[in-house]
């Protein structure tokens, strides 16, 4: 039977090893996938042969996976045959160096897939093995996150990619995400309504010199002054968001109420001035704005020009305090797949 989890830690030596082995494999095998059109061409391979090599090696490591999938359950030691399909891999990838025919490159490509295949089943076992069973996303989203990082990575160290940037990490996550490599850019939504990121993640981000992309500065146009009750039929993502429904959309609609008369005491619209709230939190906050029409863009932009005193912050601050919004910004099942949403302090 396999190991019990390894106390009611779920960032353990495991984990760490799994994503560690992550990172490192793809920040050196992944560098031949970006290169290998360029190769190809070198040897005088044309594109039919990229994509019948690339065709290939996923359908092979898509059948191996189940092959393997089905052993691994059945094996009492699975750290074996992980490394085996790593080892497999690396050697297969570096034989590129030898090829001088498509046909070379396509069996050694065959050859690092195959592996691939090998060590998924086993390295998702061992992680399911020896975490809890209520961590296993995070478990499985740092192992994600190792690997993901570690390709874009080793892809920058190339010179294709410039900048690395995340989208709706926690404050843990970026702190780890950050000791691999530079991070840029934090995207993640923050608005008058949407603050969870002021305790831990804002200033993990400025301690770490990481910018931040700011989404739904208008709350998907909850805040935008131009959303009422009558709108309550429309058929997208608001129609299951938590915010619009019922008695939460009647609150929150009042908030607006209340804002609105801090708006026009400005001359301005809510929009503007919600818009204009975000730009005043930081120089590092740069807010993400989307418009159906012109007018609504024109109107959006007019915020550029609104500069906010200490009295009017204020004031926006009693209208609509913090955690003031009712509802949550995403139903219970989104939110539990949110790496911002967990440990938040």
């Amino acid at each position: 039977m396999p190991e019990t989890p390894q106390g009611n830690s779920w960032l353990n030596r495991t984990v760490l090893g799994v994503g560690l082995t992550s990172l490192f494999s793809d920040w050196s095998h992944e560098i031949a996938t970006a290169v290998l059109p360029a190769f190809l061409a070198t040897i005088g391979a044309g594109p039919v042969w990229l994509g019948a090599i690339e065709g290939i090696a996923d359908g092979l490591s898509s059948f191996t996976k189940l092959a393997a999938g089905h052993y691994t359950d059945r094996l009492k030691r699975r750290k074996p045959l992980a490394v085996f399909g790593y080892a497999f891999t690396s050697i297969s990838t570096a034989s590129f160096a030898f090829a001088t025919h498509a046909s070379h490159v396509l069996l050694a490509r065959s050859a690092a897939w195959l592996g691939r295949g090998v060590r998924s089943p086993a390295k998702k076992a061992l992680l399911a093995a020896d975490v809890p069973p209520n961590a296993y996303g995070r478990a499985f989203g740092f192992e994600r996150l190792m690997d993901t990082v570690g390709a874009i990575a080793d892809l920058i160290k190339a010179g294709f990619v410039r900048h690395i940037g995340l989208s709706e990490m926690g404050a843990h996550t970026l702190r780890r995400a950050a000791a691999v490599h530079p991070i840029c850019d934090l995207q993640i939504e923050y608005s008058l309504i949407s603050r969870g990121i002021e305790a831990q993640i804002l200033p993990t981000a400025r301690e770490l010199g990481i910018g931040v992309t700011a989404y739904g500065v208008l709350s998907r146009g909850l805040i935008s002054g131009h959303w009422s009750k009558a709108r309550k039929g429309e058929q997208d993502f608001r129609a299951i968001s938590p915010r619009f429904q019922g008695e939460n959309l009647d609150q929150n609609l009042r908030l607006v109420d209340r804002l609105r008369e801090v708006a026009e005491g400005k001359g301005v619209t809510v929009a503007q001035i919600a818009i204009a709230w975000v730009l005043s939190r930081g120089e590092d906050i740069v807010p993400l704005v989307g418009a159906r029409n012109r007018e609504r863009l024109s109107e959006s932009l007019g915020a550029l020009q609104v500069q906010l005193t200490d009295e009017e912050l204020s004031a926006i601050e009693t209208a609509v305090p913090k955690n003031a919004a009712a509802g949550q910004r995403y139903n219970e099942y989104a939110m539990r797949d949110l790496d911002s949403e967990k440990n938040r302090g």
